[in-house]
């Protein structure tokens, strides 16, 4: 494996979320080139599983979506990336600005419930 970072040593500040996520940067989810699928996230930032590397210090564009569709766009600064046996990468981006606390929970509200049935 191969890992790139910006050594920066930096602590976090926000409290990290697991939670898978799709995620676009410079397309739609269903564009081929542009696979996009979120691990965790916080307000301060996000890691993403890649199809692609990118450069520690590059600025995305990320426009992540909930279960339900809802999407929140936000730019972010590459800070370290890891390449993966599969050919795929983890990317860590720390937001430009921090995500809102409204955002952070829209993300990680789940899809509506079904009611029960046969009740």
């Amino acid at each position: 494996m191969h890992e790139k970072s910006t050594g920066t040593g930096e602590r976090r500040r926000h409290v990290r979320h697991a939670r898978l996520l799709d995620a676009s940067w410079g397309g739609e989810p269903q564009d081929a080139g542009y696979f996009v699928r979120v691990l965790d996230i916080s307000r301060g930032g996000v890691k993403l599983h890649l199809g692609a590397a990118l450069e520690p210090g590059t600025l995305i564009a990320i426009k992540i979506y909930n279960d339900r569709g809802d999407a929140v766009a936000i730019d972010a600064r590459v800070v370290h990336v890891r390449e993966q046996d599969n050919g795929t990468w983890i990317c860590g981006a720390a937001f430009i600005s921090p995500l809102s606390q409204e955002d952070l929970d829209l993300l990680l509200m789940e899809g509506e419930n079904e009611p029960p049935q046969g009740h």
